[in-house]
């Protein structure tokens, strides 16, 4: 279960709801796309639509980024915050693509061409919008997408994507563990970047995907660990945590052992946390 830094209720105001993806690459770069005729002002934006009957907010988010930018991103995070459009209350996931996956010429009826920018160039680009109400919006997304990662771009360390590495799913043999560690925002924007082996000595693969962080052992691709994260108000909980318990896999019995083990992965190869 994916869980919001917003309400998911509808708003006691008039303005109908809509749901968008803010995209990176894996370095962090954030692709933009320009509004076709610049309708309402607009210029460089997010893509962003209301709900389609039966659709949850991130089955919206995900199919207005097909629609508007032509590409099957992958859901990070939600962004926090709401942001009031013209019309609309916005609310926003961080989503990444590989980077050579968007053809930057893509068009149709809403979108003109799209563009990979900086976080200084999205700012550039978005005040080229007319509609006040429009880029004092976007900008605010700019600024709350950023502060969902590390400042530093290009990323350090690129957020690692499932099709990164090999990995098995997660066994029906597995126990779930009560968890309640809390992460600040820049903590938890080291975790979703994951860990990506690069030689034969890093034994794990770590990929945050969807509110869930993702530890498979570098060598079989076995899932050790799935942590599941909310956020709350000083930042972000690690409510749970699934721990494998397949005896072919994984022949760890003892709780405490396994949650010491997690802790470490946490500290050391997420948060680079000194020993």
């Amino acid at each position: 279960m994916l869980y919001f830094p917003f309400s998911e209720t509808t708003p006691t105001k008039s303005k109908a709801v809509a749901y968008g993806g803010v995209v990176i690459d894996p370095h962090g770069y954030l692709l933009m796309r320009e509004v076709k005729n610049h309708f309402d002002g607009y210029v460089w934006t997010f893509a962003k639509g209301r709900q389609d009957k039966g659709e949850s907010p991130r089955e919206t988010a995900l199919r207005e980024v097909w629609e508007e930018m032509g590409i099957n991103a992958t859901i990070l995070i939600p962004i926090s915050g709401e942001f009031a459009g013209g019309t609309t209350l916005n609310r926003f996931f961080l989503m990444v693509v590989e980077r050579g996956a968007p053809n930057l010429g893509y068009g149709n009826d809403e979108t003109e061409r799209l563009c990979w920018a900086t976080p200084a160039e999205a700012e550039r680009l978005i005040a080229q919008t007319s509609n006040p109400i429009g880029r004092a919006r976007d900008l605010a997304i700019l600024k709350a997408a950023q502060d969902s990662l590390p400042k530093m771009l290009p990323l350090t360390r690129p957020v690692v994507r499932c099709a990164d590495w090999h990995s098995r799913p997660m066994p029906a043999s597995r126990i779930a563990v009560p968890l309640d560690t809390c992460y600040s925002a820049s903590e938890m924007a080291a975790i979703v970047c994951g860990s990506l082996p690069i030689s034969q000595d890093d034994k794990w693969f770590i990929f945050y995907e969807d509110g869930v962080l993702h530890c498979h052992r570098s060598w079989t691709g076995i899932c050790i660990y799935r942590v599941y994260f909310q956020p709350v108000a000083t930042g972000w909980q690690a409510r749970q945590v699934e721990i494998n318990r397949h005896p072919g896999q994984y022949t760890e019995s003892d709780e405490s052992e396994d949650l010491a083990l997690l802790n470490t992965i946490l500290e050391l190869l997420l948060l680079m946390k000194p020993i």
